[in-house]
């Protein structure tokens, strides 16, 4: 796991044989690859797209702006409380898991913006703030698929 933080911490460029674009207010989330304790996924930001404030269900999640940058909001407590607010920017890189809190991403540009985004391990569900209830709501995450095949981790080669 070492490693691919490693690889990870220093992925400046990223070429794709297809496109990436997606509509205003819209997110795309692709999942490049996957193993059995971590999985790394391309996210492309519409212009005004967002997050809700979201956990990662135990999961460590390391984030790597490809270009553009976003706006991230770390939040405490059952009911979300701004702790800290932070512009990720193209090159620039986070982290979060939910020992440290919720956090919601935010692309307010008028162009589209790639991250990539590391998990430890695979998210298969997370919990969702709905501002109107004052609930957290448990959602099933989906992601596109770049391409068929899942990785183990001796087939990694950073």
């Amino acid at each position: 796991m070492n490693k691919l933080k490693e690889a990870f911490t220093r992925f400046d460029q990223f070429e794709l044989n297809h496109s990436v674009e997606t509509q205003w207010g819209k997110r795309r989330r692709i999942q490049i690859q996957r193993a059995l304790d971590w999985e790394l996924i391309l996210m492309v930001w519409g212009p005004d797209s967002q997050t809700e404030i979201h956990d990662h269900n135990n999961s460590q999640c390391w984030t790597r702006i490809l270009s553009g940058e976003l706006v991230e909001h770390t939040f405490q407590g059952d009911i979300p409380r701004l702790i800290d607010s932070q512009i990720l920017k193209q090159g620039g890189a986070g982290y979060i898991d939910d020992k440290l809190g919720t956090h919601q991403l935010i692309n307010k540009n008028k162009e589209n913006v790639i991250s990539l985004h590391l998990y430890a391990a695979p998210i298969k569900e997370s919990h969702v703030f709905d501002q109107a209830s004052g609930l957290w709501i448990c959602t099933h995450v989906t992601s596109e698929h770049m391409q068929e095949k899942n990785y183990d981790e001796k087939s990694i080669s950073p």
